[in-house]
């Protein structure tokens, strides 16, 4: 175990099914909610946010814009102080998504 607090976040309950499999075969605890991330909402905060699978390019520009701002908010939503959003990226300047 690494003690850490592992949270995850799909629209797909197939996806959650899956990973929760890999979970339990691996002997991890990981909480997993079926939400859409672009509304999710909590009193959780984290020290890493990381989304994966190019989510962020498949977004439309308004969605983009609604995420970043977000983060760039004077209490960044769901993060610690120092804590850290990382995505990946398909695009070479980050100034092609918002």
């Amino acid at each position: 175990s690494t003690g850490a607090e592992v949270t995850g976040l799909d629209f797909s309950a197939n996806s959650l099914r899956y990973a929760r499999d890999k979970a339990l075969a691996a002997g991890l605890d990981i909480e997993y909610i079926h939400t859409d991330y672009l509304e999710y909402k909590t009193d959780k905060r984290f020290d890493l946010i990381l989304m994966i699978m190019c989510d962020f390019c498949a977004l439309s520009p308004t969605q983009r814009a609604g995420l970043l701002a977000k983060f760039r908010s004077p209490l960044p939503l769901a993060l610690f102080a120092g804590g850290l959003w990382m995505f990946r990226r398909l695009a070479p300047h980050f100034e092609d998504f918002v």
